[in-house]
């Protein structure tokens, strides 16, 4: 197969729905993936894996843990979803997307071996990625898990080099409970046998769940210190802050919420160097210090234009929205802001609706392109229930061109079409 061809492959296979799930239809498990990636050799366990899993900041957390290990000299693979534009951006090594031509032979591998009955297409995808890694020959796997974690096709890896664990909050309720010791059960399946565990400050009942599993299988769970000295910024410098053992780390990334990512990328460093053995790519301070500064991060609390200011948010949950609203009222306390949004269905959309409603000018609500959406239309009148200004519109490009007329624009919500809206 080419790339079109592995494309066109991969979007004909059943997609996933939650809804067959809860009906039975469709399956949440390994076992499919398992037998695949025996017939393939079992690449995944050729690598050296850093496991990140949570609610929200997995992936900024990734970025920052990326470029620390590249300042160091080692080569990184990452595995990230959802693709914003094209296939390959889930895969990359040193930051860039894997080739077409790369993503093409594993691919074409990859469906030679899967049979009549083939796994999904996001297993699919990362099958194609553990091969993808072990012909670039990198020295570590940074995998983001897509969608809760026991079952998560990324959780198919051996023991990891380190699990991370980002905030865990509310998300997928359909699929992974409605309590957050429910939720927290699910995203604490990729810690795993002897395992080293970092994570954040988390809800009690979280930390509970994240203990007990540690216990169950005698991994360490280590909790990272958040930072302090936190410097309000102007779009035209960084953020500042301090760190135990660092004074005046500094970030390019916007968003209050980045820098208590970065922390957890700093001490994910700090533990993979305890573990590194054969003293391969060490990290020093000077690596830890590029790595935070060079970090690029699209779609997150991402100004892309001033006069009027332009933010894209990939927030897209009741956490999401939470730290969304930190930052705009952080930068913006005295403004009013024009919002772009769109959401699923079976989202807590009512409680991220309340969320910004206090902040809110006026709201401009689309349809995401997802069978899971909840209409513009539907979504509009419910703002409007809650005392906001509120319009609906069957194109992003048109309720975009309408909210520029306020001084703060925020598009937020599913990265499907914020990261559209990066592109208009």
């Amino acid at each position: 197969m080419n790339y079109q061809e592995a494309v066109t492959f991969l979007e004909n296979l059943p997609v996933f729905e939650p809804s067959k799930v809860k009906s039975g239809e469709q399956i949440m498990g390994l076992e499919s993936l398992c037998i695949l990636l025996e017939r393939l050799g079992n690449p995944e366990r050729k690598l050296r894996c850093i496991h990140v899993g949570g609610t929200n900041g997995k992936g900024s957390t990734v970025a920052f843990l990326r470029q620390i290990l590249i300042e160091a000299g080692a080569r990184v693979g990452t595995f990230q979803s959802p693709a914003i534009d094209h296939m390959t951006e889930q895969i990359r090594l040193n930051g860039q997307e894997v080739s077409e031509e790369m993503f093409a032979r594993a691919m074409t591998e990859v469906r030679a071996e899967a049979g009549d009955t083939p796994p999904s297409p996001f297993e699919m995808l990362v099958a194609a990625a553990f091969l993808c890694f072990v012909e670039a020959q990198v020295d570590y796997v940074i995998l983001e898990v897509g969608l809760g974690g026991d079952t998560d096709a990324t959780n198919v890896i051996p023991t990891p080099e380190l699990a991370i664990l980002t905030p865990i909050s509310y998300d997928h309720m359909d699929l992974l409970g409605a309590t957050l010791a429910e939720i927290a059960t699910h995203k604490a399946g990729i810690i795993k046998l002897g395992g080293v565990v970092l994570t954040c400050p988390q809800e009690p009942e979280v930390m509970d769940v994240l203990q007990a599993r540690c216990e169950e299988v005698g991994a360490e769970l280590i909790c990272a210190e958040m930072p302090s000295c936190r410097e309000k910024l102007n779009y035209a410098e960084t953020q500042h802050f301090d760190l135990p053992g660092y004074k005046n780390l500094q970030i390019a990334l916007l968003g209050t919420y980045q820098t208590r990512n970065a922390a957890l990328a700093v001490r994910a460093a700090e533990l993979l160097n305890e573990g590194n053995q054969e003293n391969l790519h060490r990290i020093e301070e000077s690596h830890i210090r590029e790595g935070l500064l060079h970090t690029r991060w699209p779609a997150r609390f991402e100004l892309i234009k001033k006069n009027p200011y332009v933010i894209l948010d990939g927030g897209h949950n009741v956490q999401g929205a939470e730290v969304l609203c930190e930052s705009l009222q952080y930068y913006f306390p005295h403004q009013k802001v024009h919002f772009v949004t769109g959401v699923l269905a079976d989202k807590e959309y009512q409680k991220m609706m309340r969320m910004i409603a206090p902040l809110a000018e006026k709201v401009y609500t689309i349809t995401p392109p997802n069978p899971r959406a909840l209409s513009a239309e539907d979504l509009a009148a419910y703002v409007r229930s809650i005392g906001v200004d509120a319009e609906a519109f069957e194109s992003l490009e048109d309720a975009v061109d309408c909210a520029l007329e306020g001084d703060v624009i925020c598009i937020f919500g599913s990265l499907y079409f914020v990261g559209k809206a990066r592109e208009s």
